[in-house]
């Protein structure tokens, strides 16, 4: 992996699209790289946009293009999807190429501003495809992007439209933050008005991308399920969840310290951005909770883009004594981060897959989380007590007061489990699936795309010339 800074590994959407409450600001990761000094040879806000195509080309392979209204870099839970699985695509023989917010707008940063105009992205990327549609198979759009007409873009091929989290799920988790902390949502009330309406429209053009697609990537079944019952387009989801690369996945492993030495740290990790959604406010309760059924545990927060004085605030602690705060990070780190963790925690309300939670587990360190989509995909598997409902923090400090007692044993079993469950969930296989999928698809759609084009009306709508009915706008 690039190295670079992290101030999260497992934020997604919320980070980017119109959000209320603390979270991590696109524009302080940017800015964060160069306080690490990385390499001039390695941009990371362009590593994959500028890198160079090194696929083979062949009877197979595909011409794909990935759409992202976030910058591509691996410290936005979506942007970090997108260029691991570039990287894999082109290593299965694919050309790819990217188009992200840096080349819409060059040399423009992200900034607070950009929330209140959630489809700025959308006509550049239209534009974009419509002097570009011959060129790819294949696009690939984050839902963000926005609905993209294939018929008026001139586009044959197959439209797919990716969740790294249902932004519908999202939206409904905004709401309940402002129901239950509205004295932690800041802003004016003017401002806050202005947010909800902003992020109303970012949740239409979000739904308006699956609808206007042929195929909805989602990573659980909680968001398949949703489409299917809400939306009417269950027939077209198809879910792949999320993963780690082979060489991340394997420093994680190997960097833990044996199980006993682990135990006596009485340690627990929490990897993510310090947001209401991820249980800002639930984090004091549970740090005095648990240190009275275990007195002298240690809690470490990793990647949460504040700093330590913001995050104590929130705990309402008078002093950091046993708890360390990581604002960001390295990408290489993480595995020594993690080598003397003993319990990972993920009081999270909502979350599309949870990548924390997964590279917990790669570093076999069981995990406890809330009952939601995601981390409940990867824990039921290792052991369903793991989970509980979410805010519900006495049974949460229980379960981890109770994973910190265990024998060494048991605990060095529970913590080759964790690596067993997260072993599946790698890039290589998640991308060879992805592919195959697409290709099912563009053999679905060759019949209906000859018989388009050889009727008139249609090569014309394709040039822009006409505008084609209500029903006729999903193609």
């Amino acid at each position: 992996m690039v190295a670079g800074s992290r101030p999260s590994a497992s934020s997604t959407t919320a980070s980017w699209l119109p959000a209320s409450g603390r979270s991590v600001k696109t524009s302080t990761i940017l800015k964060s790289q160069a306080k690490l000094h990385l390499p001039a040879l390695h941009p990371i806000a362009t590593e994959v946009s500028r890198s160079r195509t090194t696929a083979r080309s062949g009877p197979g392979a595909l011409r794909i293009l990935m759409l992202s209204h976030v910058p591509l870099v691996r410290e936005l839970g979506e942007g970090r999807v997108c260029v691991e699985l570039a990287e894999e695509f082109r290593k299965l023989g694919h050309t790819v190429k990217t188009f992200d917010w840096t080349d819409a707008f060059p040399g423009e940063r992200p900034a607070r501003w950009h929330r209140l105009f959630p489809l700025r992205f959308a006509g550049r990327a239209r534009e974009y495809v419509r002097r570009n549609h011959h060129r790819f198979d294949v696009i690939d759009a984050l839902q963000g992007v926005g609905p993209l007409p294939k018929r008026r873009l001139g586009f044959d091929g197959l439209l797919v439209s990716r969740s790294a989290g249902l932004y519908a799920f999202y939206l409904r988790d905004l709401e309940r933050q402002r129901q239950a902390w509205p004295e932690r949502l800041p802003g004016t009330r003017a401002g806050k008005l202005l947010a909800r309406w902003a992020q109303r429209r970012a949740a239409a053009a979000c739904e308006a991308s699956m609808m206007t697609a042929d195929l909805v990537n989602v990573p659980n079944e909680d968001e398949r399920s949703y489409l299917r019952d809400e939306l009417g387009i269950g027939d077209r989801c198809v879910v792949n969840p999320l993963g780690l690369s082979q060489d991340h996945s394997a420093a994680l492993g190997a960097a833990a310290l044996p199980a006993a030495e682990r135990l006596e740290r009485k340690e627990v990790v929490f990897i993510g951005a310090w947001s209401l959604r991820k249980g800002a406010a639930d984090w004091g309760a549970i740090v005095r909770r648990t240190r009275q059924l275990l007195p002298g545990t240690r809690f470490r927060f990793l990647g949460t883009g504040v700093e330590e004085d913001a995050v104590l605030a929130d705990l309402r602690l008078p002093a950091a004594e046993g708890v360390t705060v990581v604002p960001r990070y390295a990408a290489g780190e993480l595995p020594s981060l993690l080598a003397g963790a003993t319990v990972g925690a993920l009081p999270s309300y909502i979350e599309g897959w949870g990548l924390g939670v997964l590279e917990q587990l790669a570093a076999g360190v069981p995990t406890v989380a809330y009952d939601v989509s995601g981390p409940r995909s990867m824990l039921v598997q290792l052991d369903r007590e793991l989970l509980c409902p979410p805010g519900d923090v006495e049974r949460f400090s229980q379960l981890l007061a109770a994973s910190l007692r265990l024998e060494p044993t048991a605990y060095a079993g529970l913590g080759s489990r964790c690596r067993e469950v997260a072993s599946p969930f790698l890039w290589p296989v998640i991308a060879s699936e992805t592919l195959e999928r697409y290709s099912d698809a563009l053999r679905a759609l060759a019949p209906q795309t000859e018989m388009r084009r050889s009727r008139p009306s249609d090569r014309l709508r394709a040039d822009g010339m006409l505008t084609g009915t209500t029903d006729e706008r999903r193609r």
